[in-house]
């Protein structure tokens, strides 16, 4: 009897084993994740068939959940609608009778890796770069001002950039910038800081005198809405291939003062509808400006001198 329930247990054993290998091989490989449009992910399922039956199930301890079934072998989600999800949740992806579950920290850090593979690792000034969807900032989000303001006045005081990914970044509130902290997007494709919905023109910057910056750079970003203002006590800033569009203030898009400044391959926008000051330099001890564009965004497709790379963002502008 003790051979037979020792041989009993051998063979669950065995079972348990092959049935734990067959569940840890089809872990991830019945669907692949990739980022949809900069704003969202789109889940695919891996068959040789239609999927009929396949959802992802988000939830969190607050037990609220979002539940997407597939559709024609997908499933797309925008980033807008699981910032909720970022911590402490759970998520299980669904195929037929195969499920995988993992926690939200590790689904948000692949979809992170994704986004962030065209990061440089260093900015031009040779500053360590970071990339905002690793810090939990992501493109198509809701208002990500509160959390850019956070990282910013947590981050150390030490020579550092800030990526952001292809994209739209929702804003609501102006942001303060802090010492040696840069902000870089995209080259190639657009990266835009949105403020569209306010009814006023936000800032990004130090408008204040008591409020130094050095040693940082502002490049390849779309700034809608939005100004850039550096004052006070500034040295070694580089704003470089930065695009202003729909500024409704008539203050200046970009205003600096009192500082060290190059200003280069930006294009400043205005039009009937959004009239006003493309910049304003005051008081600065060296300002250089080379290749800058000012004007309505048809003319500025033949401003050659932009280079190819900003003027291949803004013909991408142009097709929205």
């Amino acid at each position: 009897m003790k051979k037979i329930y020792a041989l009993l247990l051998v063979f669950i054993f065995s079972i348990s084993s092959v049935l734990a290998a067959d569940l840890n091989k089809s872990h991830g490989r019945f669907f692949r994740l990739s980022i949809d449009n900069s704003d969202g992910f789109k889940i695919n399922f891996l068959s040789n068939k239609q999927v009929d039956f396949g959802y992802i199930h988000l939830w969190n301890k607050q037990e609220k959940g979002l539940f997407r079934m597939v559709y024609n072998n997908e499933i797309k989600i925008k980033f807008s609608e699981i910032s909720e999800f970022q911590n402490n949740a759970s998520i299980v992806v669904c195929v037929e009778y195969s499920c995988e579950m993992e926690s939200s920290d590790r689904f948000f850090q692949k979809l992170a890796n994704m986004l962030c593979k065209t990061m440089p690792l260093f900015s031009t000034q040779g500053n360590k770069v970071f990339c905002a969807p690793q810090k939990g900032i992501f493109p198509g989000s809701d208002n990500i001002a509160a959390k850019v303001q956070r990282l910013l006045d947590a981050a150390p005081k030490t020579r550092q950039a800030l990526y952001f990914p292809p994209g739209r970044y929702k804003f609501e509130q102006s942001i303060r910038l802090s010492d040696g902290h840069s902000l870089i997007g995209n080259e190639n494709m657009l990266t835009i800081f949105d403020a569209s919905d306010s009814y006023t023109t936000l800032s990004l910057g130090n408008q204040y005198y008591d409020n130094i910056i050095n040693n940082t750079e502002y490049r390849n970003i779309v700034f809608e809405n939005m100004s850039l203002d550096l004052l006070g006590g500034t040295s070694n800033i580089k704003i470089a291939g930065n695009i202003f569009v729909n500024t409704k203030k008539t203050q200046p898009q970009l205003h600096i003062g009192h500082g060290k400044f190059e200003v280069t391959n930006n294009v400043f926008l205005r039009s009937d509808t959004n009239p006003g000051v493309n910049a304003h330099s005051y008081k600065n001890s060296y300002l250089r400006l080379r290749n800058n564009y000012s004007g309505d965004l048809y003319g500025s497709r033949e401003a050659d001198y932009l280079g190819h790379k900003t003027i291949g963002r803004l013909n991408q502008l142009n097709a929205f």
